[in-house]
């Protein structure tokens, strides 16, 4: 102990090298230390001052924007769907009543519907394939060109110096017309060609000739019926308008597959634009149901439709369910949108179902629902339907419209919006 008293300048200076050295090599192994240690000392200043300022700004203005951003991406969807489907009455004197003194107006609007049905064929650039009627008429037509032509043949052989022919003098012999149902008749063995059905079968040629002249196959009659309005005599406001909604949606998706089968077409050349080269090959049906009906406590609506057991190639396909629980938001029609199903049946290129799906989808707030499909084949004689040497399906198309209800609540009739 004397001497460390005799000597403590030497040993605090000893001290003081030893615990230097301590940390230089602490320093080395445990570079992070002093970031650590800084980081802890944040942390804690932080923890201070948390006592004293409970709300996080930062955090709230996050919210904040958040909830604004959301806010104009819904305000751009219900824009867009708006957009997307223009609503503009057929006629501007039913709705939402009949005006008085305008006693006429059910009749001009039954009249406008119709009118605009056959606008929508124009618009898909369709036919139907040749009736019975149309194949008779071309067959008597084809024969009496034929006959015309034989009685010009011998009118040049009978002429002063013509050259007599080796049937003697009597024409040339005419040729059996080989159909489909006088090839057995016939013996033919061989395979026919199309070439060759086309160029001896005028039912034939008459299919290819009606096929390279359209877009798609279809009619009026494939389109929504609504027959309170297209077969009654007097047509109610309550008719009227469930029929003046479906035509907004038969705008919205006839216009839709009508585009997709445009934009196909238009870099193909001009022999090449018809039906056989596009993907909306047939129109079979178009069925619209009435309104969605607001799910009842606890979820549950009954509703009124049924849904149809598959494609419904033969004939009309029944209306879609009207179920609440069975769209898709579950919910059914609210205060703010109305909500309605509808079916689709068409015939379309295997390889484009994805595209015209997505078509129909992007012509609203359409949502698809279900998908049906199965395989399709071309007739062989070229007398019915000619669908082109690619693939087809015919398919089941089921959606669910939403309908802003302020775009259109202005000529919804009272009865109508009260059930």
């Amino acid at each position: 102990m004397q001497w460390i008293k005799s000597h403590l300048t030497l040993v605090i200076c000893g001290l003081l090298s030893v615990a230097s050295i301590v940390m230089l090599v602490l320093g080395v192994i445990l570079p992070e230390t002093p970031k650590d240690l800084e980081s802890d000392s944040r942390i804690y200043s932080s923890l201070q001052g948390a006592g004293r300022s409970p709300v996080n700004p930062q955090v709230i203005e996050q919210e904040r924007t958040y909830q604004i951003d959301l806010s104009r991406r819904l305000e751009a969807f219900t824009s867009q769907a708006v957009t997307s489907a223009p609503h503009k009455p057929l006629h501007p004197d039913v709705f939402p009543e009949v005006r008085p003194g305008r006693q006429n107006a059910p009749f001009e609007f039954k009249e406008a519907f119709k009118k605009k049905q056959e606008a929508l064929m124009t618009l898909l650039r369709a036919k139907d394939k040749p009736s019975p009627t149309e194949l008779e008429d071309n067959r008597d037509f084809v024969a009496r060109q034929k006959a015309k032509e034989e009685r010009s043949s011998r009118a040049q052989l009978a002429a002063p110096g013509a050259q007599r022919s080796p049937t003697g003098g009597r024409g040339i012999p005419r040729r059996p017309i080989v159909t489909p149902k006088s090839e057995a008749a016939l013996g033919v063995q061989k395979a026919i060609t199309p070439e060759d059905r086309v160029k001896n079968d005028p039912d034939a040629a008459f299919g290819v000739r009606r096929a390279r002249e359209i877009y798609c196959y279809a009619t009026v009659a494939n389109l929504d019926p609504q027959p309170a309005v297209t077969e009654g005599s007097f047509p109610s406001v309550e008719s009227m308008w469930r029929a003046q909604v479906s035509m907004w949606i038969q705008e919205d998706v006839i216009g839709a597959l009508a585009r997709l089968n445009n934009r196909v077409a238009e870099p193909l050349p001009e022999e090449a634009r018809w039906v056989g080269h596009l993907p909306v090959k047939r129109l079979v049906y178009l069925t619209i149901g009435d309104y969605v009906p607001p799910a009842a406590e606890g979820g549950r609506n009954q509703g009124t439709a049924r849904i149809a057991p598959g494609i419904g190639s033969q004939g009309r396909a029944d209306l879609p369910p009207g179920k609440a629980e069975d769209v898709f938001t579950g919910r059914g029609s609210t205060e703010t949108f109305d909500l309605i199903r509808f079916a689709v049946g068409l015939v379309v290129d295997a390889q484009s179902l994805l595209k015209v799906i997505n078509a129909i989808s992007e012509a609203g707030s359409y949502t698809p629902l279900m998908v049906n499909y199965r395989a399709e084949q071309s007739d062989p004689t070229l007398t019915d339907y000619i669908y082109g040497s690619s693939p087809v399906v015919q398919v089941r198309l089921e959606y669910e419209v939403s309908i802003r209800r302020s775009e259109y609540e202005q000529w919804m009739p009272a009865s109508i919006k009260g059930e």
